[in-house]
């Protein structure tokens, strides 16, 4: 797709964070759709909509429509219609690998007119589903909410008949209240609301007060911010490894075969040790962590990148398990499905956040004006640490920003092959001496002090070759107060 567009890999992968981030904050919608409509209908047209938006993508080949049909509507539609698990991962990465790489005359843009397609499978599910009969405690849960209701509005209407001085005896007050009470479900309790008004009620913030909610949805962010970029990017990583390119659709398949086990089997374990799961939880999460932190060390082995994807697939599956149930124990069951709307809100923004960050930054060679850079990448500029060979025998180690130089760094000049001699060491501005840093002149002698605009500017001193010190306030490259003079 960055071959066929001609853009970044930060501007592409922007598509593969969009259309997670919406299926992640389309939950407090999805809560709302189904509480009015129903499971069935909402996984039937949520299937229609996704499906639609990979068809449409087939035919224009156009960045910013793609982040609208896959990202947006894709998204949004996976939000309403479903739950993932790792049987697609495991499935799909096989199929599409075939379909692009191995059948190269398909393309990936009929390779996304295949996936629509595949979607449309989900229809089956959705008609399938079935209301199942609420459980005796369920039932009820609902008849406490009824009478709960019905008290609340015989109260409220008993108060409007005191303050309009309307006399009743209260046997009349009841007569008049009883046909209001409501039937044995909770649908009818709320059927005035308007749909926003729904969601709102899906989204409340105000649980951000309860400090270890807030902590709860603080790490779930960071988590979000490298979860997908794993899926994303672990075959750039292998191809980076030089893995051979044949075995690489192995990594992401046991990825997602260890994340189906990982839910089972940590799920069961959660229900084996309940007072223990959120140390489950957090265990799951740092073992997350660290397979993502071992797999640049998998160098070219392909058995290290399996071993690696396995273990995250596994832990990370079994955390996405636990982290409903350890979301009831930190805000209660009744606030259970509010929370949750409010922690996919903002995991939300974390994944479109994530992916796109390390998409744009690599590591690669780029041509510029005054030299060949090699190091760090980030939307196709360089931007991080890396090593600038200039074309006048210079060399620069350090940081960078949108191609200069940029904090701190060090001046070098190339004497033959392998001998150097330092010019400047210290911080750097847009390419230029600015800030603390110290100059070296070919006698032996140096400048240390404040530099500005390459000019020495603020409180420095020379150091001779001969050990004089001579210390001072410069002021645009002029010493303007001299301040001591050492002839040690």
């Amino acid at each position: 797709m960055m071959n066929k567009l001609n853009l970044t890999r930060a501007a592409v992968s922007l598509i593969f964070s969009i259309l997670p981030a919406f299926t992640l904050g389309i939950g407090p919608i999805a809560s709302v759709l189904i509480n009015m409509y129903g499971c069935r209908p909402v996984a039937v047209g949520g299937t229609c909509i996704a499906s639609l938006g990979f068809f449409l993508s087939r035919w224009w080949v156009n960045i910013w429509f793609y982040y609208v049909t896959i990202g947006i509507i894709g998204g949004t539609a996976t939000g309403i219609a479903v739950c993932g698990t790792g049987v697609g991962t495991f499935v799909l990465s096989y199929v599409m690998d075939g379909i692009v790489n191995k059948w190269s005359w398909l393309s990936y843009s009929n390779a996304l007119l295949v996936e629509a397609f595949i979607i449309l499978i989900g229809l089956a599910c959705g008609f399938a589903m079935k209301p199942l009969p609420h459980e005796a405690s369920q039932q009820r849960q609902l008849a406490r909410k009824a009478r709960a209701e019905a008290e609340r509005k015989k109260l409220a209407l008993l108060l409007i008949l005191q303050k309009n001085s309307v006399n009743s005896e209260g046997n009349a007050v009841n007569a008049i209240v009883e046909p209001m009470l409501p039937v044995d479900t909770d649908e009818t309790l709320s059927t005035k609301k308007s749909f926003f008004s729904r969601i709102a009620d899906e989204i409340d913030l105000k649980l951000l007060k309860n400090a270890a909610f807030a902590l709860f949805v603080i790490s779930s962010v960071l988590a979000g911010l490298g979860f997908n970029v794993v899926y994303n990017f672990a075959d750039d990583l292998a191809n980076d490894l030089k893995v051979i390119k044949d075995q690489r659709t192995y990594i992401v398949m046991s990825m997602g075969l260890s994340n189906i086990f990982g839910r089972v089997m940590l799920g069961n374990l959660r229900d084996r040790i309940p007072k223990n799961q959120l140390h489950l939880f957090i265990i799951t999460t740092i073992i997350s962590g660290i397979a993502i932190i071992v797999a640049p060390l998998c160098g070219s082995s392909i058995a290290l990148h399996i071993s690696y994807a396995s273990t995250f697939g596994f832990f990370s599956g079994g955390a996405v398990t636990l982290q409903v149930p350890v979301l009831a124990a930190v805000v209660g069951d009744e606030k259970q499905n509010v929370a949750f709307g409010v922690l996919s809100l903002f995991g939300g923004f974390a994944v479109v956040i994530g992916t796109p960050i390390v998409g744009g930054s690599t590591n690669g060679t780029l041509k510029l004006d005054d030299g060949v850079y090699t190091g760090e990448i980030l939307d196709g500029r360089a931007n991080g640490r890396g090593v600038l060979m200039k074309w006048d025998g210079h060399r620069y180690e350090g940081e960078f920003i949108n191609d200069m130089p940029d904090g701190k760094g060090i001046l070098l000049r190339l004497h033959g092959s392998n001998s150097t001699e330092k010019i400047y060491e210290g911080r750097f501005l847009e390419n230029k001496f600015d800030g603390q840093g110290t100059f070296y002149w070919s006698d032996g002698s140096r400048y240390q002090g404040t530099w500005k605009n390459n000019q020495r500017h603020g409180l420095g001193q020379i150091v001779y070759a001969d050990g004089r010190v001579r210390k001072g306030q410069w002021a645009y490259d002029k010493l303007i107060e001299e301040l001591q003079v050492s002839n040690t």
